[in-house]
């Protein structure tokens, strides 16, 4: 369900993204590379939503999850912006949607981006498996 409500949020960001560049007057359409970010952020969206999933329900306490997606966000932030951020989850949002710098990101690291939110994904998704089995 979560995965629903990203692509959604996704979506209706881009439509704002849309009305908003034509009530400022920007001439013309945005870039097709809109779709690819969209795509990207999407699919690491997922990763975080994994992570969070997880933590939130491994820990009872409702503040910890928060806290935990909180630092997450911020040390994301500050690791998309040096070459290891493609290894660490709580980036691949923001270097997927490519919102930190005008040139591409990711470069030629695609392939390296959609491998690692795919291990990330099925990492943490078996790990909560396998504690909700425990219990």
């Amino acid at each position: 369900m979560v995965c629903v409500i990203t692509l959604l949020t996704q979506l209706w960001f881009t439509v704002l993204y849309l009305i908003a560049g034509k009530v400022v007057g920007l001439p013309g359409l945005p870039p097709i590379d809109i779709l690819g970010w969209i795509f990207r952020g999407t699919i690491g969206g997922w990763v975080i939503a994994t992570i969070q999933y997880l933590v939130a329900s491994v820990i009872s306490n409702f503040a910890i999850p928060v806290a935990v997606g909180l630092l997450g966000g911020i040390s994301g932030l500050l690791m998309a912006n040096t070459k290891a951020g493609i290894f660490y989850p709580y980036s691949l949002m923001v270097l997927g949607m490519n919102s930190n710098k005008d040139d591409n990101m990711l470069g030629g690291l695609l392939p390296t981006f959609f491998l690692f939110a795919l291990f990330y994904i099925l990492l943490f998704n078996l790990i909560g498996v396998r504690l909700l089995k425990k219990r």
